[in-house]
């Protein structure tokens, strides 16, 4: 949404709204949920083009990331990670990442490439 906010005027109702869709209701009704979308706040007729065009955009960015299994990627996930960490069992998203980095460190799980070359990079300062 960041781009069509740079490109059309979106009033604080609608970005409500917008945040609180799942992504089911996109992916099962795409018709209904675009079209309550764009009922929600009066556009301009150019605005209201752009706006949908931007929307189609959007989602099939999304529709990919999430079928490519790469929204994890370029996510924040400062609320993600305290729902996942919840969900397997840790009281809060500290212990998840404490734990993480223990069987990391320890070789008991897979460092993930992208962190690998993060802390090759960082290292590399101080050496």
């Amino acid at each position: 949404m960041a781009n069509l906010d740079q490109t059309v005027h979106i009033e604080q109702p609608l970005k409500k709204l917008i945040k609180g869709l799942s992504w089911e209701s996109f992916d099962n009704n795409l018709r209904s949920t675009a079209e309550n979308i764009l009922n929600s706040q009066s556009f301009q007729e150019t605005e209201e083009l752009a706006f949908s065009e931007g929307l189609k955009v959007a989602i099939s960015k999304y529709r990919e990331l999430r079928q490519n299994n790469s929204l994890w990627k370029i996510c924040e996930g400062k609320q993600i990670l305290q729902s996942i960490a919840v969900k397997t069992g840790f009281s809060k998203q500290q212990s998840l990442i404490s734990a993480s980095f223990v069987a990391w460190n320890n070789g008991k799980a897979s460092l993930p490439t992208e962190l690998g070359a993060l802390r090759a990079k960082i290292e590399s300062y101080f050496h």
